[in-house]
């Protein structure tokens, strides 16, 4: 701590300050790795298809939300066989039944539920981490 004042009070703000700018910077932290995380996406196993590779950013979620919307109301109809294509995270074309892509969804959002979930359990901690890239930080985060 650096004094920059006789008075004590003086001198416990700035003790205070120091320490909250500390845990805005490490939240800050924590933010730019989750992103990262999202960003980076998972791979979900399709029940009778196979594994289809998502990212989880800000688009990528939006995108799936629409799909697994479209897929519903295709369900509601009746319509259990209509394939929808996707594009994944590798550039591998998929052609998805309805039911396929709702779980598609449902096991992204999961993931995506999982790191912010996590984030916030790290966000919590006190002391704060010292090593946000510990994948042990990380790990109730199934990929």
């Amino acid at each position: 701590m650096i004094r920059i004042a006789r008075n004590p009070d003086v001198v416990r703000q700035v003790e205070t300050d120091t320490a909250e700018q500390i845990v805005r910077t490490f939240r800050d932290a924590v933010n730019v790795k989750r992103a990262r995380l999202l960003a980076g996406g998972t791979d979900v196993d399709v029940t009778g298809y196979g594994v289809v590779a998502l990212q989880g950013r800000p688009e990528d979620q939006t995108l799936i939300q629409g799909l697994a919307f479209g897929a519903q109301l295709r369900l509601s109809l009746g319509d259990l066989v209509t394939q929808m294509p996707f594009l994944d995270r590798q550039n591998v074309a998929h052609l998805l039944t309805p039911q396929q892509m709702i779980e598609v969804w449902r096991k992204g959002a999961a993931f995506v539920s999982a790191v912010y979930e996590q984030s916030w359990v790290i966000k919590g901690m006190d002391p704060v981490l010292t090593d946000l890239e510990d994948a042990n930080v990380w790990l109730k985060v199934k990929k």
